[in-house]
């Protein structure tokens, strides 16, 4: 998504991304079968935390599927608003850390609350902050 400027926030965008479906499997509707989904992007502004009006920001990554994907959320029933989601997040490339997944403490996953196609993902520390010019996997 983008936007204008809106204050104390800034607008980041991610190329090259893709989106790669890591089985091709159909379920039913009352029993969905989480078949895990690798988004692959590059990052082109810094997403790290920022202090406006006294306070620390978490920078928030917003994930709008295609219509007809879920995102899947921890409970009895996929029919709720919201919930907890689950996501693993790490570096590509030929770093130290790349390719060792983000400790799960450092990020927290949440489905919109009206759209099961959203999943809106906070990064909570400088151990799940993205840099500019490197290129990110998320399942």
């Amino acid at each position: 998504e983008s936007s204008g400027p809106i204050p104390g926030f800034k607008v980041a965008t991610f190329s090259f991304a893709l989106l790669d479906p890591i089985l091709f499997s159909w379920s039913d509707k009352d029993r969905p079968t989480g078949t895990p989904v690798g988004l692959a992007f590059n990052v082109s502004t810094t997403l790290e935390s920022i202090r406006w009006r006294d306070q620390d920001l978490s920078p928030i990554i917003r994930v709008i599927a295609p219509p007809l994907f879920e995102v899947v959320v921890q409970g009895i029933s996929q029919d709720i608003q919201g919930g907890d989601c689950y996501v693993v997040l790490q570096e590509e490339g030929n770093c130290r850390l790349c390719g060792v997944p983000f400790h799960p403490d450092s990020i927290r996953c949440r489905r919109d609350w009206n759209r099961k196609n959203v999943a809106i993902i906070m990064l909570l520390n400088e151990d799940a902050w993205l840099y500019s010019g490197h290129r990110y996997q998320m399942w």
